[in-house]
């Protein structure tokens, strides 16, 4: 910089141990992953969501939920082969998705019992990048890509299927998001 100050490509980079920027490739990388990463405002998280919405009308909150629970599967299941746990994958992604800039997740009781999956688990997100980025226009819950990811989180990591339905919603006026997964019948 022209001042003198450092680099600002390499700032930050020793406080998140999943992203960095390489000077090699000019691109940022994502670790956690081994593959290339962007960064993505509330601006255009918000204009793509809108815009799939809009586009979709009834069927739009499905398919972001589709698209949430594709990449939650491909993240407990590359979380669960990196982990020496399952119950270190979850908080592998805990802490991925806090230094990714998703918000705080509290997860509770998604641990395996005598190598069971549990049946019912609540995750409370504080601060949602998804629930600040827009605001519910019905007052319902409108974290869609939130629960599919989450249930394909449980889905990847634990090889059993996961429903999860958002029960509290910041972009409702709730002071946090709350989802319930629930472990679906004959898994």
């Amino acid at each position: 910089m022209p001042d003198g100050s450092a680099d600002p490509l390499s700032v930050g980079s020793a406080e998140n141990p999943f992203y960095h920027f390489s000077q090699k490739t000019k691109v940022i990388e994502d670790s956690a992953f081994n593959c290339r990463a962007i960064l993505v405002n509330e601006r255009f998280w918000n204009k793509i969501r809108s815009s799939i919405l809009d586009l979709l009308k009834d069927a739009g909150p499905l398919v972001i939920y589709e698209l949430g629970l594709e990449c939650g599967f491909d993240m407990g299941f590359q979380g669960k082969t990196r982990a020496k746990t399952k119950g270190n994958a979850i908080d592998l992604f805990t802490y991925y998705v806090m230094m990714s800039g998703w918000g705080r997740f509290e997860v509770s009781e998604l641990k395996l019992k005598d190598a069971t999956p549990p049946r019912k688990a609540t995750v409370k997100v504080y601060d949602s990048f998804f629930a600040k980025a827009a605001k519910s226009q019905t007052g319902n819950p409108s974290c869609f890509f939130l629960s599919g990811l989450l249930a394909g989180l449980a889905e990847g990591a634990f090889s059993t299927g996961y429903n999860c339905l958002e029960t509290k919603c910041i972009a409702a006026g709730d002071d946090h998001c709350e989802f319930v997964l629930t472990r679906r019948p004959g898994d």
